[in-house]
């Protein structure tokens, strides 16, 4: 019995050692937009136990419609997925690494890292600047960060601001039209973790027989998330690093040097809920078509010449249990379909007229971060009856470029609603865009449907009351 003891204890070093080695780094996600379809190959557990996992906790007791999505196991390790709703998307991808783990997943505390990448033009970034000056003259929002930046590029501008600030001066027209979106990453990372994404690829380049240069071009950031302990709003990035490299385009069949490199980095990097971190650096790059890691793949116009690269970060940081509630809600918002049985039985018993219900439309007016505006419209759910609720109506709205038409129950209008398709840029400039909205029975009279009209303001995104 004296030698037992000791047995054990190596018996239990070995089986632990033998444990981590087997726990892999997950896999990152791969989608193609044009096929919508992502793959993930997960790493440690079965395509089906992650598939079983991510239901439970973002779509429990429920299944996708062909409209909203599918999740698809094509192999043992291999899962195939899309989802229309682009937040859900985002969320999803974020979750498969952190759920494709031998270990129970319950971390106390997560952080969502927003990395967003941008080309702008010399026209461009003039506009945002001036944008910006004018809305900080006299509140002070937009205040200096110290960042060191290295490699290729001069730091033009580096400040802290509000992100609906940002949002609205990436909404604007000239914005639109002189601002492109290169790449957009979104991580979920458990607090006091690693920052650890790469995305890119080697280049070689040949500039005289006998010689190979080689350089990393794509993105790669690194780093440490961290809550304040007194502060949850406050998240620190320590030891931030973050290097992009655009592979240079030949002239006269020559490159000195095959892809500029920037390279920013800062040992304590702040940021704070709501607020974003946001630098532009000078680059001159001509956009081209091609599939290669330069500007030119990510520009809405050919040979316009984008100057500089501008960098936005955002970082908020959730309890777990909050995260989930997140979710739940959005799931609410965006893929309820149905009235539970329950609230069917809770309708009062007196009827109401289709007309009436028809021209309860609430139109709605959100912008995200990056200066997208979502409007949509939905019908007062206070109206639903039983005997009315599972009724199709035909749905028209025309106006600010857009002509969009759909089909979807009382039920959809009133619970998820209809998001409207983009405005065009054109109109962006308006100070009042008007949308003439149809709504009417399926099949039914021309005297059954109502006619309305929505006035939006796109200077500060909101509908006008009449």
């Amino acid at each position: 019995m004296k030698f037992l003891l000791p047995i054990l204890i190596v018996l239990s070093s070995i089986s632990i050692s033998f444990a981590d080695s087997l726990e892999d780094s997950p896999s990152i996600a791969k989608c193609n937009e044009e096929l919508k379809r992502c793959t993930y190959v997960s790493q440690n557990i079965t395509a089906r136990a992650l598939v079983s996992r991510i239901n439970s906790i973002m779509f429990p007791g429920s299944i996708l419609t062909p409209e909203e999505g599918y999740i698809n196991v094509e192999s043992l390790k291999k899962l195939n997925f899309w989802l229309t709703n682009e937040e859900l998307k985002t969320r999803f991808i974020a979750l498969l690494p952190l759920l494709d783990s031998f270990e129970e997943f319950n971390p106390s505390a997560l952080v969502q890292l927003t990395t967003e990448i941008y080309s702008v033009s010399e026209k461009g970034f003039n506009h945002m600047s001036a944008q910006i000056a004018s809305a900080t003259t006299d509140t002070g929002d937009a205040t200096d960060v110290v960042l060191n930046t290295l490699g290729g590029g001069t730091i033009d501008l580096a400040l802290k601001l509000g992100s609906n600030l940002l949002g609205s001066v990436l909404g604007t027209r000239v914005a639109r039209e002189e601002v492109s979106q290169v790449e957009t990453v979104t991580q979920l990372i458990p607090n006091m973790a690693d920052i650890n994404y790469s995305h890119g690829s080697t280049v070689f380049v040949s500039p005289t027989p006998g010689i190979v240069k080689e350089a990393k071009a794509g993105l790669n950031i690194g780093g440490t998330v961290s809550i304040n302990k007194f502060d949850s709003e406050l998240v620190v990035l320590k030891n931030y690093n973050f290097n992009y490299g655009v592979i240079n385009p030949s002239i006269d069949g020559e490159v000195t040097a095959p892809v500029t490199l920037l390279s920013i980095q800062n040992p304590q990097l702040y940021l704070v809920k709501d607020t974003s971190t946001m630098v532009v650096s000078t680059h001159t790059v001509r956009e081209e078509s091609g599939r290669e890691w330069g500007l030119g793949l990510f520009g809405r116009s050919k040979d316009k010449l984008r100057t500089k690269l501008m960098v936005v970060t955002r970082a908020t940081a959730y309890s777990f249990q909050d995260y989930i509630r997140q979710l739940k809600k959005l799931r609410r918002l965006d893929l309820h379909r149905s009235f539970s049985e329950l609230e069917i039985n809770n309708f009062p018993g007196d009827s109401i007229s289709m007309g009436t219900v028809l021209k309860s439309v609430k139109p709605y007016s959100l912008q995200t971060p990056s200066g997208q505006k979502i409007l949509g419209m939905k019908i007062d759910k206070s109206f639903a009856r039983k005997d009315n609720i599972k009724k199709s109506i035909e749905v028209s709205i025309k106006g600010g470029g857009i002509k969009q038409e759909a089909i979807l129950t009382l039920e959809n209008l009133m619970l998820s609603g209809i998001k409207f398709n983009p405005l065009g840029l054109r109109y962006l400039d308006k100070k009042v865009i008007k949308l003439k909205v149809e709504l009417k029975p399926f099949r039914g009279s021309r005297t059954e449907r109502v006619k309305l009209k929505l006035y939006y303001n796109p200077r500060t995104n909101s509908f006008i009351q009449e």
